[in-house]
């Protein structure tokens, strides 16, 4: 069983972003924390995680070995609710990231339906237009618009994202109607840029 113990360690460490806040959580030493995870990848021959002075990052590796580990540990629990024939209540921690607008008149409102439903889930909600990695800033959840950043994620699409073009009809008796959207190449546009992707590819 120290491979599923193991796993839940490395998704804490990952989660907390640091040695020292996993150590905290689990009620153990800073280096105690670090014996363990030299340990953990001594036993899988591989570097897991890059340690800096600032932070914690995964490595390709340690990505895998959490993604793929956190299904496994999901299985366990399940298993073990089912063995056990206990009613599952949800509990725990829930990190959810979402954008910025989207998230304040949309998720926030239905997190908070769903706290009041769960009260034994703490929920922590992440607002931001940036990019982010579920996986090495430890988040469970993220509403994201566009493609899918990692392939290795599981997705749900939750709906399309349509959008309009809008001109004033002064503009358009000046410079001419676009009949397709090449045309829009010759027009004065204003474009949403959203976080730092490229848009309007």
């Amino acid at each position: 069983m120290d491979g599923f113990s193991d796993l839940a360690f490395f998704a804490l460490v990952a989660k907390c972003g640091s040695l020292a806040g996993a150590a905290q959580e689990m009620g153990i030493t800073p280096p105690a924390a670090s014996k363990r995870l030299a340990a953990l990848e001594r036993r899988l021959g591989v570097r897991l995680m890059q340690r800096t002075t600032r932070r914690l990052s995964l490595t390709p590796e340690g990505e895998t070995y959490l993604v793929d580990g956190a299904r496994v540990l999901e299985d366990l629990e399940q298993l073990e609710r089912t063995v056990a024939g206990s009613r599952a209540v949800p509990q725990g921690l829930l990190r959810v990231s979402a954008t910025l607008g989207f998230g304040r008149r949309h998720i926030a409102p239905a997190l908070s339906r769903f706290v009041r439903l769960h009260p034994e889930v703490e929920v922590q909600l992440h607002l931001t237009d940036r990019p982010v990695n579920l996986v090495e800033q430890g988040f469970d959840l993220r509403v994201h618009f566009g493609d899918l950043p990692d392939a290795r994620l599981t997705t749900r699409l939750l709906a399309h994202n349509h959008r309009v073009l809008c001109a004033a009809p002064q503009y358009l008796q000046g410079a001419g109607e676009p009949a397709t959207p090449r045309d829009l190449s010759r027009h004065a546009c204003l474009f949403i840029r959203e976080g730092d992707e490229t848009f309007g590819t």
